[in-house]
């Protein structure tokens, strides 16, 4: 049997248990008890598919003799999370709002600066997607 079959086999039945575990936390309203396993479930569920991910990308990589692309990928791909990083800040007065609320929620200047790290890297990657659409539509209508 391939592992990919075996995955796909273990990625139906974790489903199956979250469906289930779903389902006992709608039926047992707010102070069900099921809603920490299914948090758990969660947590195994995502650590798989990055396992999964990095292990079937290396395979390709490997297998494939396409290295330097993956390398030239993952080099990029670091260059655009350290330049959100370079680029995010620590919102002081956003920290101090959230801290002067009836229910305070404790926000760490390390917590700001990663949140404005992803939103950064999400906005380059968004702008990289729609430029090579744009680019993408502007060179179909140039060859033709």
């Amino acid at each position: 049997m391939k592992i990919s079959k075996i995955v796909g086999i273990i990625a139906i039945i974790l489903s199956v248990i979250g469906v289930i575990f779903f389902l006992m936390i709608a039926n047992g309203g707010e102070e069900s008890s099921m809603i920490g396993p299914m948090l758990q479930l969660g947590y195994i569920m995502i650590a798989m598919a990055a396992i999964a991910a990095i292990f079937f990308g290396l395979k390709a990589a490997i297998s494939g003799g396409n290295i330097k692309k993956t390398l030239i990928s993952l080099v990029g791909l670091i260059v655009i999370v350290g330049l959100g990083y370079g680029l995010s800040d620590v919102s002081t007065d956003l920290i101090q709002e959230f801290a002067n609320r009836k229910q305070p929620i404790i926000v760490e200047e390390s917590t700001s600066k990663y949140v404005g790290t992803g939103l950064y890297v999400f906005y380059i990657f968004a702008l990289i997607a729609i430029g090579s659409i744009i680019w993408g539509g502007i060179r179909k209508i140039l060859i033709k």
